[in-house]
């Protein structure tokens, strides 16, 4: 009886396990695939009017914080090259809000 319920143990964190691989192995893939997707028109004109008319730029931290003028500086160049997915990258990964009213 004890080796039954023990088989039964290991059967269910098994197959538990091999949920969460697949899982992971979902996710990490789609994650990889958005920083290579192309990016869409409308987040070019917003980045557009953004960095011509830096003043109505609003770009703040998860905090709330004003972080527009280091967001500028590392991402000028970027913008200058038409770098837009790596702009993008940043603004993902540093957990940045940005908008720009528009006209």
């Amino acid at each position: 009886m004890k080796k039954i319920f023990c088989k039964n143990k290991l059967k269910k964190l098994s197959i538990l396990l091999a949920i969460l691989l697949i899982c992971f192995v979902s996710v990490s893939c789609s994650n990889g695939s958005l920083k290579n997707k192309p990016v869409d028109k409308e987040i070019i004109e917003l980045l557009d009017r953004g960095f011509k008319d830096p003043i109505k730029l609003d770009v703040k931290d998860e905090r709330g914080n004003d972080v527009k003028e280091e967001f500028l500086e590392k991402t000028e160049e970027y913008y200058e090259n038409g770098e837009y997915r790596k702009i993008l990258n940043i603004i993902d990964e540093e957990n940045l809000n940005m908008s720009v009213p528009g006209n």
